[in-house]
């Protein structure tokens, strides 16, 4: 039983350095992805509310207007 609960010990510590981590440089982690990323809190801030924004522009459902759809858009791989 020794292997499990040290395995899980092992992923704790590891998930609570990212989180410090995370604190320190005041990023926040986006995991709802196929790529997770790590961006600063006023950029993610910027960008959540420019992705709500198209969203009302486009006549759909904030939560139906996803990241990727964004970053698509912001670099030209889909068409507003």
């Amino acid at each position: 039983m020794q292997g499990p609960i040290r395995s899980w010990l092992k992923d704790r510590e590891i998930c609570m350095d990212i989180l410090k981590k995370l604190r320190e440089t005041k990023q926040v982690y986006i995991v709802d992805h196929d790529v997770p990323i790590s961006i600063s809190k006023h950029l993610f801030a910027l960008l959540d509310e420019k992705r709500k924004e198209e969203a009302r522009k486009r006549g759909i459902p904030e939560e139906q207007f996803e990241w990727e759809d964004l970053l698509g858009m912001l670099v030209g791989l889909v068409t507003s």
